[in-house]
């Protein structure tokens, strides 16, 4: 009768814990449930955003499209400006030579009125040097009436003659200075329109410089909003692997805990392999301590050291230190090349090496488990600080 009682209140008693196990684990669930539920709606609302991002960059795109075609134009307006004022150019230069022409049409008219005066008084000269102190002497010395006319006449002729030239020199050289100030008055109006063209030509410019500053200023809020957009998309993707890890992770506390109620209901105890510290492994229990916990309470420090001791005193881990540590997959500072930084500090945190020595040397354990993490409101288990351990 007593065996039966001592059976039942054992029965009682482990039927209690099932219960009570089972009860923390629909509360785990039902927080699981929660997170999740509480992630994908945050991916929902990324996902609202991100559509107004995209729409966003479509607008801008369309502006930045439009302000393109807009600078086409307006180069276009300022490629038909350079034109027209090189044109004017041209005109320009065609009638500066035409005046260098004139120019030098006049000199060599005022040359030739040298020219003729010269001639003029070589002839003069001559009729005086002719055996005659005059030409009315010359005449009144002509034999008869009629070499007396012809005297008059060729004197007269050659008055005539000379009075002609000049008229004609002095005609031209008049005629040339009426063109010479219609060409100026022509080159006058041609860059009184180039000054037009080029006042036209900056107001371009201007326009062209602000559009383009707007197409780069449209080009930085694009290249802004799709650098967000990225970034949500990552967000997203991190949090859809976020729920995947979180069920992993509950999982695997499931398991690890239905394996130890499994043992606790069989009577057995978890297989532990004692473990001989060997040279350099206060170092790497401080390294994993510091990159793990070092803004952690003491106690919390404590904790991974013996997180990591009891690995490796398990025969379901490797069974060193450095080994567990560098398991593929466990301790994320080891992957990101941070726990061999730690490990070549020479000025390590001394709670670090303090927590390691402890737990390494004086063999002190604050708990018996076997995985922690940051705490996440998901994974139950014992809250030290920023990580939950189980």
């Amino acid at each position: 009768m007593k065996k039966e009682y001592i059976f039942c209140t054992i029965f009682t008693l482990v039927l209690g814990i099932i219960v009570i196990c089972n009860i923390g684990n629909v509360k785990g669930s039902s927080s699981i449930d929660q997170s999740i539920s509480q992630i994908e709606s945050e991916i929902n609302e990324n996902e609202s955003k991100y559509e107004e991002i995209q729409n966003k960059l479509d607008e801008l795109n369309r502006s930045k499209e439009n302000l393109a075609e807009y600078i086409v134009n307006l180069n276009d307006s300022y490629n038909y400006i350079l034109q027209v004022i090189e044109d004017l150019d041209a005109q320009i230069e065609e009638k500066n030579s035409e005046i260098e022409s004139i120019d030098l049409k006049v000199a060599e008219a005022e040359a030739m009125i040298d020219t003729q005066y010269d001639e003029m008084c070589l002839r003069i000269q001559f009729l005086y040097e002719n055996n005659s102190t005059n030409i009315i002497d010359a005449i009144f010395r002509a034999a008869n009436f009629e070499e007396l006319i012809n005297r008059m006449v060729y004197y007269n002729d050659i008055v005539e003659y000379d009075r002609s030239m000049l008229d004609d020199i002095e005609a031209t050289i008049k005629e040339c200075n009426i063109f010479k100030e219609e060409l100026l008055d022509s080159i006058n109006n041609l860059n009184k329109l180039k000054d037009e063209q080029n006042t036209k030509k900056q107001e371009l410019e201007s326009m062209m410089a602000d559009a383009s500053i707007n197409i780069s200023n449209h080009q930085s809020q694009i290249d802004a909003a799709e650098a967000i957009a990225i970034e949500m998309v990552n967000q997203m993707e991190e949090k859809r692997n976020s729920i995947q890890a979180l069920k992993e992770e509950e999982s695997r506390r499931l398991e690890e805990l239905a394996r130890k109620e499994s043992m606790a209901a069989a009577g057995e105890t978890e297989e532990i392999v004692e473990y001989a510290p060997i040279d350099g492994d206060l170092r790497r229990l401080a390294a994993i301590i510091y990159c793990e916990a070092r803004g952690e309470p003491y106690e919390g420090q404590l904790a991974v050291a013996s997180v990591v001791l009891n690995r490796v005193e398990s025969t379901r881990f490797p069974n060193t230190i450095e080994e567990v540590i560098a398991q593929p997959n466990q301790f994320t500072p080891y992957g990101m090349g941070l726990y061999a930084i730690a490990l070549a500090k020479e000025d390590m945190q001394q709670s670090c090496i303090d927590a390691a020595r402890e737990v390494l040397e004086n063999g002190v354990r604050v708990g018996d488990w076997l995985f922690f993490r940051t705490i996440n409101n998901i994974v139950q288990g014992t809250y030290i600080g920023n990580h939950v351990f189980y």
